[in-house]
């Protein structure tokens, strides 16, 4: 990656970054994929495409999105605020009526579990908002205890007593989204070491994925568990999940290098990036349209809801309010992300 120059002071520039860009909507495709397995295949959990997706991609999300942050303060929260909660609001209100919740579930009681559980919504950008505030709490702390206040910060939230209210995943994702920030402001240090790094995130990971599973421990601890206490086994997992993570990370910016040679894929993965926000929140109620069986009916469902997600949001952002409420955007804003 060390040619793409594009890529070197992500941090601290307000154009787009064309490799991030197609990075992100290679991960949005992943998303959608993901979501299209799991409406139409019984045993997604043994479906081979929607394992390989969920060992990583919304790590790889979280990465794009600490890697894409220009700066986090107490100041500018208030704007990750209306970006990423506002519509994170909105789209969980709109639901009970366009999933007909309503008609099982009192409005109370969905609000309850919502709150609780964010993850009945879009919880994506609940946990992202939080990783934001963790990094502006790591910023004020830095001039005090300099990088060790990213380790205790982290430290602090694994302490919190709860894996409700989205604090179970900020514990699960704030290391992919520091590790992206970091990285991008010490890109320039670390750009020897990039190749190294894709191809044994390549080796990694396909000496690795076969053990992953998303609801059982991976499969090699059956033979571990003779060896270690149960408390070394869960650092074991714990050790093991975020290496497949890292590991899908490198091996997709492997994938989208390759894909920079390939001027018509690189550039149509580079205008998906420009909208992962709309079709992150759009594309779940867009998956009932597909043709085919089998894998067809999984791709031609996802792309339809890709290309419909686009669509339908360019229609609805052409209202103002409706651009700020549903996609966390000021009227003139015309780039989307998640991140």
């Amino acid at each position: 990656m060390a040619q793409n120059r594009d890529l070197i002071d992500p941090g601290h520039r307000k154009e787009r970054m064309p490799l991030i860009d197609a990075a992100k909507g290679f991960a949005i495709l992943l998303v959608v994929l993901g979501h299209s397995v799991q409406t139409y295949v019984l045993d997604f959990d043994h479906n081979l495409l929607f394992r390989f997706i969920y060992s990583f991609h919304m790590p790889l999300f979280m990465f794009l999105s600490g890697y894409i942050t220009i700066k986090t303060d107490f100041f500018s929260l208030r704007i990750k605020f209306n970006r990423l909660m506002i519509p994170f609001v909105v789209w969980y209100l709109l639901s009970y009526v366009l999933t007909h919740a309503y008609q099982t579930i009192p409005f109370t009681e969905y609000i309850v579990r919502w709150i609780k559980s964010p993850d009945y919504g879009l919880w994506f950008l609940m946990v992202l908002f939080w990783c934001h505030c963790a990094l502006a709490i790591c910023m004020r702390l830095r001039k005090y205890a300099g990088n060790f206040s990213f380790l205790l910060v982290y430290l602090a939230i694994c302490m919190i007593p709860t894996g409700e209210f989205g604090i179970g995943l900020v514990k699960l994702h704030f290391i992919p989204f520091i590790s992206g920030y970091l990285i991008a402001k010490n890109r320039v240090t670390l750009q020897k070491l990039e190749k190294p790094a894709m191809l044994l995130s390549v080796f990694l990971f396909a000496s690795l994925f076969g053990y992953w599973n998303r609801t059982q421990e991976p499969s090699f601890i059956p033979v571990l568990k003779a060896m270690f206490s149960l408390r070394g086994i869960n650092y074991i997992v714990h050790f093991y999940r975020y290496l497949i993570a890292f590991a899908g990370i490198g091996l997709s910016f492997f994938l989208i290098m390759r894909l920079t040679k390939v001027d018509i894929a690189y550039t149509a993965f580079r205008w998906l990036g420009r909208y992962t926000l709309e079709i992150y929140v759009l594309h779940t109620y867009l998956l009932g349209w597909n043709l085919g069986t089998g894998y067809l009916q999984i791709f031609s469902a996802a792309v339809i809801a890709l290309f419909s997600s686009i669509i339908i949001a360019t229609i609805l952002k052409q209202s103002s309010w409706l651009n700020r409420l549903l996609f966390g955007q000021k009227p003139a804003s015309a780039q989307a992300s998640i991140g």
